[in-house]
């Protein structure tokens, strides 16, 4: 799939969920396309349907009809053990919790490497600081979660979000609450994993002041979504470059 192609497609996409003895519609014709490159930002309040979305994206839910592709994939028709693979390595996923065990900063980034895959560890390393240098936290590579700040648990999250070089990121609720200053910060972040990376992004937030610096922004509302406006991407800045990874080349997915 050329790199100007869909990573990420939903078509007529509708969920719900048992409710009781009822049934509550979270997602009704849920339809759109994220390219390589492209940062979308989803509005909407809490509890009304972002973060299915995302599930659905990744892989770990299946919708009750339409259909998620992921490039040239149709999701649901790849095995479980298949979509769970996607996740950690060419799908990237990023919210506000931590790891559950005690772990430094440095082995919990790295871990999407290793987990499963066999990889060296001396190279995940390797690659987890690279992630930790970009994302401008290098130094807390030592330190447990519970010893970091408010603004290095949205960058060491970003961090172990692209360490393995994901076509698609997904940002579940990472920005809200930071301030303007700090969620402009965050939403260059996400520019630059875009620009630099050659990934997709999709971010979920609860307010419009966090959906700053996005290329679309995106409403659902009332379990449909739609499009409340679109701009043009920045001019592509310095490419990232990688332990083991040949400047100005970018993967094949």
């Amino acid at each position: 799939m050329d790199e100007g192609d869909g990573v990420l497609s939903f078509e007529n996409v509708n969920m719900k969920y048992p409710c009781g003895a009822a049934s509550h519609q979270v997602l009704t014709g849920v339809s759109f396309t994220l390219t390589r490159g492209e940062v979308a930002a989803v509005i909407g309040d809490r509890f009304g349907g972002k973060t299915t979305m995302l599930r659905l994206a990744a892989g770990m839910e299946k919708p009750r009809s339409g259909t998620v592709r992921f490039l040239t994939s149709d999701l649901a028709t790849l095995s479980e053990r298949e979509r769970v693979g996607l996740v950690g390595s060419a799908i990237s996923w990023c919210d506000r919790h931590g790891p559950g065990m005690r772990l430094d900063v440095l082995d919990w980034v790295a871990m999407p490497l290793w987990v499963g895959r066999r990889r060296d560890r001396r190279h995940a390393s390797e690659r987890a600081q690279a992630a930790l240098s970009i994302m401008g936290v290098p130094s807390v590579k030592n330190r447990t979660w519970s010893e970091l700040s408010m603004w290095e648990r949205v960058q060491v999250p970003l961090a172990r979000g692209i360490v393995n070089e994901p076509s698609l990121l997904l940002v579940d609720d990472l920005l809200d609450g930071l301030g303007m200053l700090r969620t402009q910060e965050a939403a260059g972040l996400l520019r630059q994993i875009a620009e630099e990376i050659g990934c997709a992004v999709l971010v979920t937030v609860s307010d419009e002041e966090a959906a700053v610096l996005a290329d679309r922004v995106l409403s659902l509302q009332g379990g449909r979504l739609r499009e409340l406006a679109r701009v043009e991407p920045s001019p592509p800045g310095k490419l990232v470059v990688f332990p083991g990874r040949i400047q100005g080349h970018r993967r094949a997915r």
